[in-house]
């Protein structure tokens, strides 16, 4: 399928796991990695030199809070689970 010329995809990727790290956050903007949230440094990592001034609206603490909201829903769904595998899926 044949998409417009001027159609931009963008996305932000919220990432979080029982690992480590256990959260990250992207944005990419047609498949660059423009920024990312350094939380050790709580700031916007720019990757793209015309995007190193680039920040998000909330910042880190808007960003931590909605990784807070997914880890809780990741946690319920653990713990309905029992950590057993999803059997419809193959």
């Amino acid at each position: 399928m044949s998409q417009p010329e001027d159609l931009h995809r963008d996305f932000l990727v919220y990432v979080v796991q029982d690992g480590s790290p256990d959260k990250q956050f992207d944005v990419d903007v047609d498949g660059d990695e423009i920024l990312y949230m350094d939380f050790n440094l709580k700031k916007e990592v720019g990757r793209i030199p015309e995007f190193k001034d680039q920040t998000m609206q909330g910042g880190e603490a808007g960003i931590s809070a909605n990784i807070a909201i997914m880890k809780r829903a990741l946690n319920v769904y653990k713990n309905l689970s029992h950590w057993s595998p999803d059997r419809k899926r193959k």
